[in-house]
């Protein structure tokens, strides 16, 4: 029986490939969905200035609350895609750190370090990480961005709406 599980798992060789295939993948992703959530944001910063044209078909009286109202809704939406930008980010760098350690803990076993030298080399050279700290800056900045918009708005939304109550 031990001869047959033997045979459905993978061997050390194989794991070896798998993983840094694996980790190829990761990397590469990486760099595609910073692109994806870069041009996101950047669909929502080039928008804003169209909220004015919304408030031109409005009736009158209530373009500023349009204005406020759709200048939070899109805030909103650039806080969701920061917060899950910087959260897959995040992932990324877990997994390929976790696949980097089998990686070494297979060449640590077999005696062949050849990304684990690698790996070394880099730290000695102070070479950046695979997700940069700038990197990891985007995303909180489009966080902080949003989150400014969202109280600057509500709190003149509630400024106005306090005033008619005096």
């Amino acid at each position: 029986m031990d001869k047959n599980i033997d045979e459905l798992l993978l061997t050390d060789n194989e794991l070896y490939k798998i993983a840094i295939s694996d980790k190829r993948h990761h990397e590469d992703r990486r760099d595609e969905i910073n692109t994806y959530y870069i041009s996101l944001l950047a669909a929502i910063i080039a928008a804003i200035p169209f909220i004015d044209k919304v408030t031109e078909i409005s009736p009158g009286g209530y373009e500023v609350y349009i204005i406020r109202g759709a200048l939070t809704i899109i805030s909103l939406i650039g806080l969701i895609l920061a917060v899950t930008w910087e959260l897959n980010l995040k992932r990324t760098l877990f997994y390929i750190e976790s696949l980097d350690k089998i990686i070494m803990e297979l060449e640590i076993k077999y005696n062949q370090p050849f990304i684990t030298r690698i790996s070394l080399h880099l730290i000695e050279k102070k070479a950046p990480g695979r997700i940069t700290k700038y990197q990891q800056v985007i995303p909180s900045a489009f966080i902080v961005i949003f989150l400014g918009m969202i109280i600057y708005s509500l709190v003149w939304v509630f400024g106005i709406t306090s005033s008619f109550k005096n």
